[in-house]
């Protein structure tokens, strides 16, 4: 019994100490408005079937941009158009995004794995220099 209970504290304080690791900085980009960035992610030997960009503007939810899935490619209504381009590689996965607008500011995520096993390997915040455009809308009765 006595080995049983200095187990369990053993494997208790073990997992206290796996979750105050320190969290992994995710690094700034900073673009103008008006340009071009393209962002990297590796990709791992054991990547799997599944791949996904993600983006979280400031207080949002994490929104997907694109995805590939058993090698078909699908971006999110909102991003599928010219100004996003997914390009999968040999050893990286790259998602540019043109002429920039002060919206596109967030952090973006790369995701990859199987069907039972993913996750996060690949995070970058995009800070967007400009001026932010207010569109002003006028409802008429």
């Amino acid at each position: 019994r006595r080995g049983l209970s200095v187990s369990v504290v053993f494997n208790y304080l073990s997992a206290l100490t796996q979750t105050n690791e320190v969290p992994h900085q995710i690094p700034l980009k900073v673009v103008d408005v008006g340009g071009n960035v393209t962002l990297h992610c590796p990709r791992s030997n054991e990547a799997g079937d599944f791949f996904y960009w993600h983006r979280q503007p400031l207080g949002h939810m994490l929104q997907i941009v694109v995805s590939l899935v058993l090698g078909k490619e699908k971006f999110s209504e909102q991003f599928n158009n010219n100004r996003f381009k997914f390009t999968p590689g040999d050893s990286q996965y790259s998602l540019t995004i043109k002429d920039i607008i002060k919206e596109d500011e967030a952090t973006y995520f790369c995701q990859s794995g199987t069907a039972y096993f993913q996750s996060f390997s690949t995070g970058i915040y995009l800070a967007v220099n400009g001026k932010l455009c207010y569109v002003t809308t006028y409802i008429y009765s």
